[in-house]
């Protein structure tokens, strides 16, 4: 079981928040993305394990062997034959539910930055770079430090 706010989730919840997790990273990533690409054929995310080893990372757990990290993609063709990374957590995470939660905020910062300027009525052109688009994150950074 997971020990999650105080409760135990057995696996079957844990499931069910993982998927109810990852819809609503999907309706953020339509909302952010699909203005610029409008001709898409369908987008996904994914929850990727990383090996520590494998990449040369060093852990401050070294009983982790793994990290996950979460991905947005949009298919760029029919029949999913490709696709391209839009967006992807900034950090690794140990469990799948903390990775799709930390994920879900960084999609609503980026969703308050593309409203910031607006005030009620006003319109606003979508389509233009994300800052978690490959590079964006680095952007980001950057003028926080």
């Amino acid at each position: 079981m997971l020990k999650h706010c105080d409760t135990d989730i057995n696996r079957l919840d844990e499931l069910r928040l993982q998927r109810e997790l990852k819809e609503v990273i999907l309706e953020y990533v339509h909302i952010l993305y699909t203005a610029k690409h409008h001709s898409n054929h369908g987008f996904a995310i994914l929850v990727c394990r990383h090996d520590f080893e494998r990449e040369q990372v060093v852990s401050k757990h070294s009983r982790d062997k793994e990290y996950l990290t979460i991905r947005a993609i949009v298919y760029t063709e029919p029949g999913r034959r490709s696709f391209q990374l839009l967006a992807q957590s900034s950090k690794g995470h140990f469990g799948i539910i903390p990775a799709l939660q930390e994920f879900t905020k960084e999609l609503e910062r980026e969703m308050g930055d593309m409203t910031a300027t607006l005030s009620l009525g006003q319109k606003r052109k979508t389509g233009g770079e994300s800052r978690l688009e490959e590079g964006g994150r680095e952007e980001r950074r950057r003028r926080l430090v």
